[in-house]
Parts: C-alpha cells; structure tokens; sequence
C-alpha cells in the first residue's frame, strides 16, 4: 500500500509531504495547479524516465520519495523507500532504503504495490504476460502446471545444447580439450609451487651475497662480550638475581641463533643444475599461467574444467539418449498442461470481454467494445483489444490515444477483475476526462466500488467523484516571492463542501454549496 509521497523541487513543487490512507483519495485543484505533477512525482519514484527540465527552476536536483508496504518473501509486511533524483545537469539517481539501484528495480519493487494509469504512463499492460496474468486472475486459471512443465523443458534443451554440437564438432573439441589438458599436466603444476621455486631461486642466484651477510651476522652475534660481561656483573648482586637469569637466557638465545646461522651458511652449496631447472620449472608455470589463467590456481582451476568437460564429451551418446528421453517425457507433459491451460483461456476470454465491455458503457462509453485476443500453445499471448465506437476499428489497449479512456478502461478491467487482484494501490489520472455530470456518477460509483478492496487515488475534476471519496486532497497554486508554488492540502469535513462548491460553479455560492452538501450526503 502507498503510505506516503515526498516532492522537492519538482517544478511548481517546492516541498510537500502527502499522506495516504485506505479506500479512495480524490485530488483536486483548479486547472494548472499540478494536480497531475503528483501523479508525475510518484510515476518517477516508480522508476518512469526523467528529464532535467523538471526540476525547479533555480535548483540543482528534485527528489521524490515514496514509501511503500509491500509484502516481504517470508509473508510479512515491511515498509520500503524508494527514492528518485533528477539533477538539472547530469544522470538521475534510483534508491531503494537508501541504497543505490537501477530504475528496473525501481519499477519491479513498485509494481508489486503500486499501478498507475494516466495521460502519458507506460502501462504494465503493454506486455503480454501480465495481460495474461490477468485473464488468469480474471478466470481462477492455475498456470503452475504449465509453467512448471515448461521450465524442465527450457532445462532439459539448455543442457543438451550445452553438452555439445555436430558430432565433427564434439571430436573438434574434445581434440581441443585433450590438448589443452596434456599440455596442463605435462608440467602438472602445484597449487602454491610457483611461490616455493621463486623464494628458492633467489637464494641460489645471489648464494655469494647471502653467505657474506649470514657470515656478518653470525660474527656480531658471537662477538657478544658485553652481554656476557653484563651478565657477570649482574650476578654478583643478589638483588638483581632475576635479572641475571633473564640476561641469561637472551645470551642463551643468541648463541643458538649464531649457531643455526652458521649451520644454515654451511648447507649452502653452489648448486647451478638446480638453479637452472628452476629457472625452467617456473618458465613452463609461468607459460601455463599466460595461457589458461592469471595464475597458477586460475590454472588449476582450468585444468578441472577441462577435466569435467572432456567427461561430458566422452559421455555424450548415453547422456544424450538420457536427456533425450526425459525432453520427449518433459514434452509431452507440457503439451497436455499447455491445451489445457489454452482451453481455459479460451473460455475465459470472451467473458472478460463481456464483462470490462459492460463497464465501460456504465462509465459514459456507451459505444465502446472490448475484445480479448488469444493465441499460443498455451493460449500465452495475449491482446486487449479495444474500439470506441462501432466504426472504429479494434486496437491493442496500450495503442489508445486518449488518456481519458485509456483509464476508464483500466477501471473497467480492474472493476470487472473485483478483489482477486493482487496490486494494492492503483492511481487513476484523468479518469473522467471529457465526461458529463451524470457520467460522472457512474464512474464515481465505479471507484468507491473499487475502493472497497484497495487502495484508490483518483485525478479528478468531476465533484461527483470528490464528493465519494473517503479523504480529499486539494492541491492550489499560489505566488511566492514572484514565483508559482503549489501546494497539497488534506481538506477536513468542513472544508470539503467549499472545494466541491469551486468544482462546481467556479465559486462558494450558497447554491453551489448546497449543492455540494448534498452531494456529501449531509
């Protein structure tokens, strides 16, 4: 469900919070005012392309922040954020809780909550698949046979084509393979080899300089007069007994560590075989390594690879028989899943159609037809057809030119759909554009019905579809400091009847204010 939107900076917008409850919210306001801008505002935190000129003039970026319930993996409700900024130069930014993202993500967040149909929204319903969903929705059609069929089928054909080619092109790279492999274990490399030859060749290659050092250290060491002078000294002090025992044990120390230099310095023999086949050992490695890998366990990586591949190979006839067989069996299962599932959609097709067709010629589109297209093996693909008058010709929906029965024919299928669908909020932006009054009863009706199963926000200038609604926000325009600004205001029970009074006559007369309670049913 929509909780709240936060606006800065967007055009006319300055700054401005706006709260949301259950059932239906009308927004209202004098022409220009912006009250579509919010609708704007909440299409953008939705993941809708931006343009820079929407920011205010004189500042550097708009924000919008929606937050949203959604229902969480495990079944829990959980409020999320997602937030959208437009700078006047440079890229725009996507957050959800505060975290950057895609508008993709953006968008498949938002649609799990939030539905928007207005004068120039990119419908959800220009795919095939969510107007499929809701022909399910619409006949309490399980697809999960189908789906589930068709997945192991997707599967199943993903991994014989994996497994190889042509049979010339299966022995091409076996070849291949075979080759890479023998030159991989003709030098059969070990996991840290590479690092134990290096640290072994620098010893070997520099043996004079290292013999010179250790031969230095190991004169310091052993030349250590003072300490034991020291030590002398100390133990003829009582008081210094503990001194003289630790000073002790550090000369102690210091010889065994004379000693094993000078055992290490003795080992050390001039060993150019050794350093040569070195030298070659870490070539070879290093060739693997340019090869097949930025390193030696990139390699060894590649090597098991390699391995399992030229198993898979080897083994193609018996797995391919195998695959083969659970394909036809897969194959078979999702050809009776599919006639079934395209069956059911095909009955169920013509009865949505009869059903949105009768609500728009409730909701003052007394000519209008709708038609549900259906095509596929599993009756998958499918079209909204619609027509507004028996001389026009049948067009896809999301090929509607007026926004104005584009949205009344979303709540069409959205009434006709009732409460099985699974989308909390839904925004209706110019829902009555070009209707009468009396129209505008039917689709007054239409909405609070609705309302009664989510969330509804509805753009209207109709005070029929104000006066039905359960909160009434009312969005003015007024100079400050030289400049347009707007600004939303929730309308209490006493100041309902005056907004729908200015829908009405343009003013408060006493008979447009009457009028107004009336319609309030007060």
């Amino acid at each position: 469900m929509l909780l709240e939107l936060h606006i800065e900076n967007l055009a006319i917008i300055e700054r401005e919070t706006l709260l949301f409850t259950e059932g239906l919210t009308a927004i209202t306001g004098a022409s220009g005012a912006g009250k579509s801008l919010v609708v704007n505002a909440l299409s953008l935190a939705c993941g809708a392309r931006g343009e820079p000129s929407l920011v205010r003039q004189g500042a550097d970026e708009a924000r919008i922040d929606v937050r949203l319930l959604v229902t969480g993996d495990d079944g829990e409700r959980v409020e999320r954020v997602l937030s959208r900024v437009i700078p006047a130069e440079g890229r725009s930014r996507a957050y959800i809780d505060g975290r950057p993202t895609t508008l993709t993500a953006l968008a498949e967040l938002s649609s799990q909550v939030v539905e928007i149909h207005g004068q120039h929204e990119q419908h959800q319903l220009n795919t095939s698949r969510v107007r499929c969903g809701l022909l399910d929705v619409y006949g309490g059609i399980d697809r999960t046979d189908a789906d589930e069929t068709l997945a192991s089928v997707v599967t199943l054909r993903a991994e014989l084509e994996s497994m190889g080619g042509s049979p010339t092109e299966r022995l091409r790279e076996l070849d291949l393979v075979d080759y890479q492999l023998a030159e991989i274990d003709a030098v059969n490399p070990k996991a840290d080899e590479l690092d134990s030859l290096l640290a072994e060749e620098r010893v070997l290659s520099d043996l004079d300089q290292l013999r010179t050092s250790a031969e230095i250290v190991y004169e310091r060491l052993s030349a250590s007069d003072d300490l034991r002078k020291s030590l002398k000294d100390l133990s003829s002090i009582s008081h210094f007994d503990d001194l003289s025992d630790r000073l002790r044990s550090v000369i102690a120390e210091v010889d065994d560590i004379a000693a094993t230099v000078r055992g290490r310095v003795e080992a050390l023999s001039d060993d150019p075989d050794r350093l040569e086949a070195i030298r070659e050992r870490v070539t070879s490695i290093r060739a693997l390594c340019r090869r097949y890998g930025n390193d030696l366990l990139d390699v060894l990586v590649f090597a098991s690879s390699l391995r399992e591949r030229a198993e898979v190979l080897r083994g193609f006839d018996a797995r391919s028989a195998e695959i083969q067989q659970q394909l036809t069996q897969a194959q078979d299962r999702y050809s009776a899943a599919a006639s079934k599932l395209r069956s059911e959609r095909l009955a169920s097709g013509p009865t949505l159609a009869r059903d949105v067709t009768a609500q728009l010629q409730l909701l003052d589109m007394p000519h209008a037809q709708f038609d549900v297209a259906i095509a596929g093996d599993a009756g998958e693909h499918v079209e909204f057809l619609f027509s507004s008058g028996p001389s026009e010709q049948m067009v896809p929906l999301s090929k509607v030119a007026s926004g104005g029965e584009l949205a009344r024919c979303m709540l069409a299928i959205d009434i006709a759909l009732g409460p099985a669908r699974s989308v909390e909020s839904t925004v209706f932006d110019e829902v009555d554009a070009g209707v009468d009054a009396a129209a505008g009863g039917a689709i007054a009706s239409a909405l609070a019905a609705s309302s009664l199963h989510r969330q509804v926000l509805v753009v209207t200038h109709l005070p029929t579809v104000a006066a039905r609604a359960d909160r009434h926000l009312c969005i003015t325009k007024s100079l400050v400091n030289g400049r347009q600004v707007s600004v939303a205001s929730a309308l209490h029970e006493n100041a309902r009847p005056l907004e729908i009074a200015r829908m009405l006559s343009g003013g408060v007369e006493s008979d447009a204010l009457n009028l107004a309670e009336r319609l309030l049913g007060r």
